[in-house]
């Protein structure tokens, strides 16, 4: 059995985005955007994880997770698709870049 998520775990992995957001403010270059996107894109992946479990820690029945969802959901997904096809035809309209 797996130990439940801790509120602390969430805290620090807010830390590693905070400073991985700092990065290009304090190193103004293209290192300190690899910095950025290392430090910030780890501190949120594992921010993501750790709040779902945190998430699922907290559901009155783990038996059922899941098992409520319907269909109402399939309005976000469908929004979801729309948006995304609707950010790579604006993105394919670049026409040079400065």
């Amino acid at each position: 059995m797996r130990q439940p998520a801790m509120p602390a775990e969430v805290g620090i992995t807010s830390l590693l985005f905070a400073i991985g957001t700092v990065m290009p403010w304090i190193m103004p270059s293209v290192t300190g955007m690899y910095l950025y996107a290392g430090i910030a894109g780890f501190g949120y992946g594992v921010y993501s994880a750790i709040d779902q479990a945190l998430n699922v820690d907290v559901l009155p029945n783990k038996e059922e997770a899941g098992k409520d969802r319907d269909r109402s959901f399939t309005p976000a997904f469908a929004i979801s698709i729309i948006m995304a096809v609707c950010a790579a035809v604006f993105v394919l309209r670049i026409q040079k870049v400065k």
